[in-house]
């Protein structure tokens, strides 16, 4: 039997007061976070994880981050999720994205 995947929304925060710390977290993480995610905006991700697969993502991302400091979300995201996108994709057309539907609000068509 095939474990149930469910797809997070992954969203980080990374501050703190000495820019080099802040800047090796922020890059741990990033990179933690682009092994099980596709990355969809410099701070959001996207990732499809069984229940233990995002117990094992919470575990690293809490060994890597500062929760005095730092902020990471993970929003499960419903089955039919529609996608409306404004502005420069993702990915060019014909390339796989886990998002099942890739949609443009009426009227903000590419010309």
């Amino acid at each position: 039997m095939t474990a149930v995947r469910t797809r997070y929304l992954v969203c980080y925060d990374v501050s703190d007061p000495s820019i080099r710390r802040m800047a090796r977290r922020l890059t741990r993480l990033r990179n933690a976070l682009k092994e099980d995610c596709l990355p969809v905006q410099y701070s959001v991700f996207l990732g499809d994880f069984t229940l233990a697969g995002c117990r094992g993502a919470l575990t690293r991302i809490a060994r890597i981050i500062d929760p005095s400091r730092d902020d990471v979300r993970l929003y499960p995201l419903p089955v039919n999720l529609q996608v409306h996108v404004i502005g420069r994709p993702i990915l060019p057309d014909g390339i796989y994205t886990p998002i099942r539907h890739w949609t443009e609000p009426e009227g903000n068509a590419p010309r």
